[in-house]
């Protein structure tokens, strides 16, 4: 047996990527037959494979062969993921959930996986969309059991946690709980933590008081746990100012408006250069520290004492709340996205650990960033928490800004137009991030503002995409020298102390081709990309297709092979996660995107060859075309052939 729970309070448990490797491990640890098929899968592969942090791959790679291995050891298997629902955001839950379904109808029947979720609308559209459809599954939802079951349930949790001797716990206290609870477990476990709680430091905290002002406040069904929140934060800010409940909101906003949970330290930093406006910079950073102690009974790393740990909701049912209108507490996240992509400028330009050349100190330029010892320390210490995040997710604050002030957009000016840029690429390298993915995520209304300064920049980063992603020094030693001569970066760096200069042989204008990709060993007859342009696919005279990650401009695990002459065409569904493709030995195969390997097997029906391939809107049909001058229509989930050749 496996066990994977996506936990708030442990943040490495909230990365995807962590999930398929360790339910491997676990595995491996428990059989000595799975252990030395793992050991084996993991010495064939390679040492990009090993470190990669795409689940799919992970699972295509590893977890699908270990498991495939039950069918000769006869050995059953249960695999639990608990809480999936708490994985981040319906992005990265994506990433689990797409090749967990593909995985799923894989599996050999020894192989059971239950999953526990909230019924979120996304979880359920891939499941249910499966292709092939998923068998022998059974769902089983908390509303469908007996409401007597899940109160005597929630009784008993009421009694374990409120266990202290001050209370004075009655039966009927905890009775009254349960009922208020309207049997939500979320709701329980918040009036819980709130009666006990003093995390936040407060000694004068008085639970029999609390319990007193929980039983006392009406709740009305459905929105109980919204009403137990505002009871919670009533009690802690009902009497506070307008300015302080002002700052309090900007606060709410942005623990709602991240785009990647932060620790109170980098809070601090990030929303340093608005203190100004409510007060004193130290007594606003004050009040703020304060202001988050006295959430600690709805958020998780509150403590003073660990004030490096991100600050999480213990539900995602609270910022459900702060982006209720009807509440008192409701947070603008359009305007937070405006101050914190004004924070994060501030950061990188003028915070305390701002941007600068060499920023990490490193003293070679020999070692790939994957060799640089005690990378993550380095990181840490040189680099911060703050000004990571500020050079990560300005451009994705920017994008959800729909009027963007003057001053913000001058201020983007001087970071693309000056040597500032070139240290912001410092920090995206050194710490695996994107520079490309993320300027090309700022949107039209804004570029064309600083239309100029945006697009060499585009330019810059897609065309050296490969030493930037690579080698934090070689930004200066494989990329700026080598800049077009019409370039304004070419001529803001061609100054530069210390960087070589180019005698002779400049480019004068940017080159239509970038990078060629290369693997093929047979000519190219057809390319698609995938929906979201991440991934693009490729057919060739030597019988396969290749998978390609657009951004880092590699391939992605091995080709696809299964035809027994050339590709002829190959094309995406809509949803991005089934790629067709058409071949001049009269067949077409499916492929599933995750996993790279085939669905099943060939359609064939065609007498001559498939020259082309299509879905329909909905990904439900799949038409080819073909020398024999017939066109036929695919059922792609029964992956039979719909009537006759038209």
């Amino acid at each position: 047996m496996a066990y994977y729970r996506f936990e708030t309070a442990k943040q490495g448990q909230l990365n995807p990527s962590n999930l398929f490797t360790t339910i491997a491990l676990q595995l491996a640890a428990q059989d000595d037959g799975l252990e030395a098929r793992l050991v084996e899968l993991v010495t064939s592969a390679t040492p990009l494979e090993c470190k990669s942090q795409d689940p799919a791959e992970q699972l295509r790679l590893f977890l699908l062969p270990l498991l495939q291995q039950t069918l000769n050891d006869w050995c059953q298997v249960t695999i639990i993921i608990d809480a999936l629902d708490e994985s981040c955001g319906v992005g990265e839950r994506n990433k689990i959930l797409k090749p967990l379904a593909s995985l799923a109808a894989l599996l050999p029947p020894a192989v059971h996986i239950l999953l526990t979720t909230r019924p979120e609308s996304d979880v359920q559209d891939i499941l249910e969309a499966s292709s092939p459809p998923l068998e022998f599954t059974s769902q089983l939802f908390m509303s469908n059991l007996p409401d007597h079951a899940t109160n005597q349930d929630i009784c008993a949790y009421v009694k374990h946690m409120l266990q202290q001797p001050s209370l004075k716990l009655r039966q009927e206290h905890i009775t009254l709980l349960s009922e208020k609870a309207h049997l939500s477990f979320q709701w329980a476990s918040t009036a819980c933590r709130y009666i006990v709680d003093r995390s936040d430091g407060n000694q004068a905290v008085h639970p029999p008081k609390r319990l007193r002002n929980i039983l006392s406040n009406s709740v009305d069904g459905q929105t109980s746990l919204f009403t137990l929140y505002t009871t919670v934060l009533d009690a802690q800010f009902g009497y506070s100012k307008s300015e302080d409940l002002k700052l309090l909101r900007l606060l709410l906003g942005v623990l709602v408006a991240a785009r990647k949970p932060t620790s109170l330290t980098a809070m601090l930093e990030l929303l340093h250069v608005h203190f100004s406006q409510y007060g004193k910079a130290e007594d606003v950073k004050e009040d703020v520290t304060i202001n988050i102690g006295l959430l600690s009974s709805l958020l998780i790393g509150t403590r003073l004492t660990s004030v490096s740990t991100p600050l999480l909701p213990l539900h995602a049912s609270f910022f459900d709340f702060l982006q209720d209108s009807r509440s008192l507490y409701s947070v603008d996240v359009g305007q937070t996205h405006s101050v914190l992509t004004e924070s994060c400028l501030a950061v990188m330009l003028h915070g305390q650990r701002r941007l600068q050349f060499n920023i990490c100190n490193l003293s070679t330029s020999f070692l790939p960033n994957s060799s640089i010892p005690e990378l993550a320390s380095l990181i840490q210490d040189k680099i911060g928490e703050a000004l990571t995040y500020a050079c990560q997710f300005w451009t994705s604050h920017l994008a959800a800004v729909q009027d963007v002030p003057t001053s913000t957009l001058e201020t983007i000016r001087t970071l693309l137009s000056t040597i500032q840029f070139s240290h912001w690429l410092e920090v995206m390298s050194i710490t695996g991030a994107s520079p490309l993915q993320s300027l090309s995520s700022i949107p039209g209304p804004v570029t064309s503002n600083i239309a100029a300064e945006v697009a060499e920049a585009v330019r810059f980063t897609s065309y050296y995409a490969i030493p930037i992603a690579q080698s934090t020094p070689h930004i200066y030693l494989s990329a700026l020298p080598f800049i077009p001569t019409s370039s304004a970066l070419h001529s803001l760096y061609s100054h530069f102390m210390k960087m070589m200069h180019v005698s002779s042989g400049q480019m004068h204008l940017w080159p239509m081709l970038r990078h060629p990709l290369t693997g093929h060993t047979g000519f190219v007859t057809s390319v698609a990309f995938s929906p979201d342009g991440a991934i693009l696919a490729s057919g060739s005279g030597d019988q396969s297709i290749r998978l390609w990650d657009v951004q880092t401009q590699s391939a992605k695990g091995e080709p696809l092979t299964g035809h027994t002459q050339y590709v002829r065409s190959v094309a995406f569904s809509p949803d991005g996660a089934v790629l067709a493709s058409g071949s001049h030995d009269k067949s077409i195969r499916l492929w599933d995107v995750q996993t790279q390997s085939a669905k099943g097997e060939p359609l064939t029906g065609h007498k001559w060859s498939v020259t082309s391939v299509a879905f329909s809107p909905n990904g439900a049909v799949l038409a080819s075309g073909s020398d024999d001058e017939s066109i036929r229509l695919w059922d792609v989930q029964t992956q039979s052939a719909k009537g006759e050749p038209l």
